[in-house]
């Protein structure tokens, strides 16, 4: 190395495929800047282009293949540098676990066919927050560096800006958090060059300098590379060397114990686009769930051989969605037109997956038995793991008025129960509801028998202020609808603290993305009844109270479910919005004493302080203690909110958010200004509480935040004759502390890939079985994320570790 060290200076243009603009514009200037950069190639030899995001590559591909070429050549002479390797640089907070790895699965495949460009620097620049466990997922995908700015120094102090960054199972990479800010203007860079200069982290001597103009200014410029030339000659900077950011990391790598180690998320930046834009985030969850149901379920039906042709529209689909998880759309910071074309997407994903589900399902279900008395409903679960569920189906039954028998494949009756029939020009259609206990990603078949229950199963018992079910009672007041009371009759609990299921509007003054702001805590009022809570529906699988609340012209009606056999309340939720800077939570005050918060990210957990500042988080949230001199905690699951905080002991859920679209500090709201507002109208949500002994592992919290985000299915056969029996499970993975959360085709060549995690922090031998013949030799470490190859072979089932692009372990 020079004595004078060294700046990498990397040169780059932060396009942001859609914020201010829609995805046909971002695609323009995404063409127009590669062009720019390769013409400014040609006029300067030094002159090194960094550009990452494989979307955008695919979108040269498609309009504009000679251009495509032409980057190519230039990555082949090292002149145009491939960075990040991922779909986009997503937003790291909202996405699943697994949509991270999906990332950089489709990604870095896309540059090693195209280029042959095996990309080791993992990079997102202006992503808002970094979860945990993203250091396992980057050096899964051959990544053993990382390149961020957000949060900046003001939001997170850092001891150094070169660290190893290190997750809950040991992984780690190197990780830097340049100085300045990744863009530059289109001037002279030298305060940029002496700044970076400045900031050398010893004993490293070296430091990375970002250039260029972001978004429609064209990256690099002209003025910006004669400042580099010039500053080359004073003898008072380091050399200077474009590009490089690979032998930035390399350097720093050879020093490795030299740097601390960080071993916490990389957060806060922007905590409002934990909730911003509410609607894209659910559609978000239920694309990714649905994608991954119809991956488990077409390798179970190629599992017994049936023929399903659906990997290309799969992978189709995950790119939509892994498209619109570019931060400023799933933060839901961009304009609101841009969220027209992120529904579309988000409705063509749930096409491509939805055809092939049904098919994988009508083709499971053709196999099975279904011959015998009454109506054949055959049930699906589509995890990897066993559940009981109150399943609901609609159905034309002709039975005896508000009756349905209905037994499992033993021929017992189960708890089931008639709604409240749809009338139509040919009849009535019941949704019928009934208590199901599923093998893990498997069926089961029940019958509905036009006759009367011959078993006399109990009715959740019910009033207009109260529920109670064999677990728990829960009881209202009767004047604002909150709940006074959740009573855990197997522990001998009090749940409450105070009144809980409170809908709180609080001030929120703040711009779209929340700069600046920790917590959310200025109270303004909250929703009360305007009408007397309402018996909707009691019977032996649950009981329905349905509430209308208001607060000043917004109204929420909702149903509040306890369930007879399920140790949980769900709250079914539609509010019709009108609140303007106005953020709405639901409180639960827990009678918890020395409360610990953990917080569901991707593929893994976080502790936090119960500070009360807004957090994000996925599937669940637990707050864990004690109550009545005994290990005692509730998790708040949800169907997709990402925002929450915990203050002590009392959770508040994050349902919505008004602030105006895509408005930015230190921009001022203006009187005679016409705005747009995020989250007007009716938007829909079901969260639920689960109480539980001891903390939330072993309380079961995981497997009913799967049941709320990926129902089973149901499918009503006709009676007939079929090689599968009429209870089966396909695949199943323990033991409990284990979350196998993929099983699909793989992307070449034969095999399913599994891919499961470790939760609790306990090494795990894993029980597989496929149709009901054991895979040996799988295990994993604490809060490991592991991935295998299953091939059959003679004698049985091989699994081959692999990494997270399904490489073998050991020839990445």
């Amino acid at each position: 190395m020079s004595q004078r060290g060294k700046l990498y200076l990397i040169g780059n243009a932060h396009i942001d495929p859609v914020w201010l603009w829609q995805w046909p514009e971002g695609r323009e200037e995404v063409l127009s800047t590669c062009r720019t950069a390769l013409e400014l190639m040609q006029e300067d030899d030094t002159f090194v282009f960094c550009r990452s995001s494989a979307a955008t590559y695919e979108w040269i591909e498609e309009y504009d293949p000679e251009l495509l070429e032409a980057i190519a050549q230039r990555i082949e002479e090292g002149r145009w540098v491939v960075v990040g390797g991922w779909w986009v640089q997503p937003d790291c907070n909202v996405p699943s676990g697994e949509s991270l790895v999906r990332q950089a699965l489709l990604g870095k495949r896309y540059f090693l066919d195209r280029f042959g460009v095996d990309v080791t620097v993992g990079y997102n620049v202006d992503t808002f927050g970094h979860p945990a466990g993203l250091p396992q997922i980057l050096v899964g995908a051959g990544q053993g560096s990382y390149c961020f700015f957000r949060p900046g120094p003001h939001e997170k102090s850092l001891p150094s800006a070169v660290f190893r960054w290190r997750a809950p199972d040991g992984s780690e990479v190197m990780a830097c958090r340049p100085p300045g800010h990744y863009n530059t203007g289109p001037e002279d860079i030298e305060e940029r060059v002496r700044e970076a200069a400045a900031a050398m982290p010893p004993p490293l001597e070296s430091m990375l300098c970002f250039f260029g103009v972001g978004n429609h200014g064209g990256g690099p410029t002209r003025e910006n590379l004669a400042s580099i030339r010039r500053l080359r000659d004073d003898p008072r900077l380091p050399d200077l060397v474009m590009g490089g950011i690979e032998d930035f990391f390399a350097e720093a790598a050879e020093r490795r114990d030299a740097w601390p180690i960080v071993e916490e998320e990389l957060q806060y930046h922007a905590r409002g686009c934990y909730s911003a834009v509410s609607e894209v985030k659910r559609d978000n969850r239920q694309v990714e769930h649905l994608l991954l149901a119809t991956e488990r379920l077409v390798s179970a039906a190629r599992l017994q051989g049936i023929p399903l042709h659906a990997d290309e529209d799969l992978r189709d689909g995950w790119k939509l969605l892994l498209f619109n998880q570019f931060h400023d759309i799933l933060a839901g910071t961009s304009l609101r037109v841009s969220y027209d074309d992120t529904r579309a997407d988000h409705a063509e994903a749930k096409l491509l997956a939805g055809r092939h589900l049904r098919r994988a399902l009508h083709r499971l279900a053709a196999r099975v038995d279904t011959s015998g008395e009454g109506q054949p409903v055959v049930v699906f679960n589509p995890s990897l793991s066993p559940r009981r569920e109150v399943v609901e189906l609609d159905i034309a039954f002709r039975g005896s008025e508000g009756e349905v028998s209905l037994v499992d494949d033993s021929g017992a009756e189960v708890p089931a129960m008639l709604l409240d029939p749809t009338v139509h020009t040919s009849g009535r259609t019941h949704t019928a509801a009934f208590l199901a206990d599923m093998p893990a990603l498997g069926h089961r078949t029940y019958r509905l028998i036009n006759r009367a229950p011959q078993t006399a199963f109990p009715s959740v018992e019910i009033s207009p202020t109260s529920l109670e079910s064999r677990h728990l009672r829960v009881e209202l007041d009767s004047e604002t609808g909150w709940i006074r009371s959740i009573y855990d009759k197997r522990h001998d609990v009090e749940l409450c603290a105070g009144p809980a299921n409170v809908p709180l509007v609080l001030s929120d003054p703040s711009d779209t993305w929340s700069h600046g702001v920790d917590a959310y805590r200025d109270e303004l009022g909250a929703f009360r009844l305007i009408d007397p809570p309402e018996v909707f529906v009691s019977g032996p699988t649950h009981g329905i109270l349905r509430l209308r609340l208001a607060f000043e012209t917004s109204v929420i009606e909702q149903f509040v479910v306890l369930y007879q056999d399920i140790p949980q309340i769900a709250f079914r939720t539609a509010v019709d919005w009108r609140q303007r800077h106005q953020v709405l939570k639901v409180a639960f005050p827990f009678a918890v004493h020395d409360p610990v918060a953990t917080f569901e990210t991707a593929y893994g957990h976080t502790v936090r302080a119960g500070r009360g500042d807004e957090q994000p988080h996925h599937r669940w949230l637990d707050v864990s203690g004690t109550a009545a001199d005994q290990p005692y905690g509730a998790a708040v699951l949800n169907d997709g909110c990402y925002g929450c905080d915990v203050l002590g002991s009392e959770a508040r859920l994050t349902l919505l958010r008004s602030p105006i679209y895509a408005f930015h500090d230190p921009q001022e709201v203006q009187p005679d200004e016409l705005y747009e507002y995020t989250d007007q109208g009716v938007r829909a949500m079901t969260y639920a509480v689960a109480p539980h002994a001891g903390d939330w592992r072993g309380s079961g919290v995981e497997t009913l935040a799967a049941s709320l985000n990926s129902p089973c299915f149901c499918l009503v056969e006709p009676p007939h004759g079929g090689p599968a029996p009429p209870t089966e499970s396909y695949v199943s993975v323990g033991p409990d502390h284990v979350t196998a959360e993929v099983l699909k085709p793989a992307e070449d060549g034969a095999g399913l890939v599994l891919r499961a995690y470790e939760r609790e922090g306990r090494s795990a031998d894993l029980e597989v079985e496929l149709l009901g013949e054991r895979v040996e030799g799988l295990s994993l470490q604490p809060y490991q994320i592991g991935t295998w190859r299953l091939t059959r072979q003679a004698g049985g089932w091989r699994a081959e570790p692999c990494d997270l692009l399904e490489r073998p372990l050991g020839q990445a």
